[in-house]
């Protein structure tokens, strides 16, 4: 049986798996803290529909960018020190 290793820290996949974790709760805060009840996102839905107000929490709201970038990090698209510049 193979085991996976993480190419960070060379340790075992544990430290990769803790650090999704802590990702999806540091984006799961954010949303609860910020984007529930958001007056931006239900003003924007009702003038201009629904699709707009998503697009505009994903490309403009900065609490939806940096949930975008916690997404990114899951998906692998980026490592945890680009998202820090």
């Amino acid at each position: 049986m193979y085991e996976v290793f993480c190419l960070r820290c060379k340790k075992r996949r544990d430290c990769f798996v803790s650090d999704r974790k802590k990702w999806l709760q540091r984006a799961e805060n954010l949303m609860n803290d910020y984007c529930k009840g958001c007056f931006l996102y239900e003003h924007n839905k009702t003038d201009k529909g629904k699709r707009h107000a998503h697009r505009f929490c994903i490309s403009e709201c900065t609490v939806g960018l940096e949930i975008k970038k916690y997404g990114d990090m899951l998906a692998g698209k980026v490592k945890e020190e680009d998202k820090k510049s």
